[in-house]
């Protein structure tokens, strides 16, 4: 089904094809552009998704052999044509399906692959994102930067040529720009940019979005190089469905020379926040890592925490013993009885494991959260034993939080505990009670914390109940409000500045 999908993609334009998947993403999301299509995703859920928005553009702009906007042809990719292709994305199967042995696979390898195609989409907020990504990346990461030998803001700079609330300004830019007579948002062309600049917005200067297009946007030549790099293809074509798409990397495709357009306009914010540590990751590699993952995460938890929670219930690690030893975690919140340890691990899952996730990646990543949890357990032990040093928490109760920055999807469910709790058996630990959240979870957690609710209560139901059912009795709250005020305050803040720099002079509505 994959090669008829690709001999369909290859009869249709590339420019008008893009355009129309935008125009099929906004309007699925978005009431009012087209009621059609609207009620047809509501009534058929699944049918229409993120991922087959971004897969068929991939695809696409691989696959279309008319890619200059003055050549005719042959066919349009309308809404009719769309459906058809969509059932034969639909038809593509799973490999573990064609495994003759499927019965005896690990089943979490098919959750975490379809884990990955459809949950980013429906969690992104771009409050979050912006704001969470400014603190980590400018203010924690400058406050440290003299102490840890790395400038982060100074060295995105050099790499981009913009600074970091720059780069992020002219992704909202360029997210919320609308051009052409429909002001559709994600169509971007040399119009829309003279119109903005004739209006004041000062910072789209003609170097300025120069370097930011050089980031985050390239023309179907160069998406076509990207895509085939070794690195971002699978080595099993089964797995073409979970295959890297370059749109990740460069959300805007232009389509003509003066003229841009992003399929799904959601994965501009993706870039100008948390793509920001892989341009600093391709450009530093373990130098950017050790120091981000030690120092900079580490720090931008406790800002989180120090937000929520008194200074009295916040402790930081501490160095002891002899040898000096760093523990009893990176950050230590006692509620009542209960000390509840905080280890930070910058675990950001690789391409194999998102797009493969076989046996060899699961154990890797269960290792990796195991080796954190027995870290952990151990300093509990030490405490246990009277080490002078760790008294303040002799008293407690214990509870774990293996924080990662990137989402590990299906950690805590019944099927991937299993893999992390056999490696810690055999390490002679029993089941200490710990839980694994992504920054992005912790952030949603903290809000609740922030309006009463405590931790340990949350931890205890991730442990005792069902994983669906954890945060069930805080789901109004959530529905209201996920973020902590720190992340909000500074999120709506970047983004009212972003929207204060489009107005007109003299505009004051």
């Amino acid at each position: 089904m994959f090669n008829e999908l690709r001999t369909r993609l290859q009869s249709f334009k590339l420019d008008e094809g893009l355009i129309f998947l935008n125009y099929v993403h906004q309007a699925t999301h978005k009431q009012g552009i087209d009621e059609f299509i609207y009620n047809f995703a509501q009534e058929n859920p699944g049918t229409i998704t993120d991922f087959k928005i971004e897969f068929l553009s991939k695809w696409l702009i691989i696959e279309s052999a008319f890619t200059s906007s003055s050549i005719l042809a042959p066919a349009t990719l309308n809404w009719d044509n769309f459906l058809q292709i969509i059932q034969l994305f639909d038809q593509i199967d799973d490999p573990i399906t064609r495994d003759p042995d499927f019965q005896n696979r690990n089943p979490v390898e098919v959750f975490i692959r379809l884990a990955y195609q459809q949950l980013p989409g429906q969690q992104r907020i771009p409050l979050q994102h912006f704001g969470s990504a400014y603190l980590i990346f400018q203010e924690a990461a400058a406050r440290v930067a003299g102490s840890i030998g790395y400038d982060l803001p100074a060295r995105f700079q050099q790499i981009s040529q913009l600074s970091i609330q720059e780069f992020m300004q002219l992704g909202f830019l360029f997210f919320s720009a609308g051009a052409g007579q429909q002001m559709r948002q994600g169509l971007v062309d040399q119009a829309w940019l003279n119109t903005a600049r004739g209006q004041g917005v000062g910072l789209l200067t003609e170097e300025n979005v120069e370097h930011f297009l050089a980031l985050a946007s390239s023309n179907h030549e160069t998406f076509r190089q990207i895509a085939a790099q070794p690195l971002h293809q699978v080595a099993d074509p089964n797995y073409i469905l979970y295959e890297f798409n370059p749109l990740k990397k460069s959300p805007l495709i232009q389509i003509r020379e003066d003229r841009w357009v992003a399929p799904n306009p959601d994965l501009i914010v993706d870039r100008v926040t948390w793509g920001i540590y892989y341009d600093l990751l391709d450009a530093d590699g373990t130098g950017f890592t050790e120091r981000f993952g030690r120092h900079i995460f580490e720090e931008y938890i406790g800002d989180l925490l120090k937000s929520v929670y008194p200074d009295t219930n916040i402790h930081r690690e501490r160095v002891y013993g002899h040898p000096e030893r760093r523990g009893p975690a990176d950050w230590v919140i006692v509620e009542d009885n209960v000390a509840i340890f905080v280890e930070c691990k910058s675990l950001i899952p690789n391409l194999g494991f998102v797009s493969i996730a076989d046996q060899t990646a699961i154990e890797q990543y269960a290792n990796r959260v195991a080796n954190a949890v027995q870290q952990t357990v151990g300093h509990i032990a030490e405490i246990q034993a009277g080490e002078p040093a760790l008294q303040d928490f002799a008293d407690h109760d214990s509870r774990i939080i293996i924080l990662t920055f990137g989402q590990i999807q299906t950690v805590n469910t019944v099927f991937f505990q299993p893999e992390i709790e056999s490696i810690l058996s055999a390490q002679g630990i029993g089941t200490p009670q710990y839980v694994v959240f992504s920054l992005q979870e912790f952030e949603h957690l903290l809000s609740l914390v922030e309006r009463g609710v405590t931790l340990v209560d949350i931890l205890d139901r991730f442990r005792n109940e069902p994983l669906g059912e954890a945060l069930e009795p805080y789901g109004d709250m959530l529905a209201d409000n996920a973020l902590p005020s720190l992340v909000a305050r500074k999120g709506r803040e970047l983004i009212d500045t972003f929207r204060l720099s489009r107005r007109p002079h003299g505009d004051d509505q």
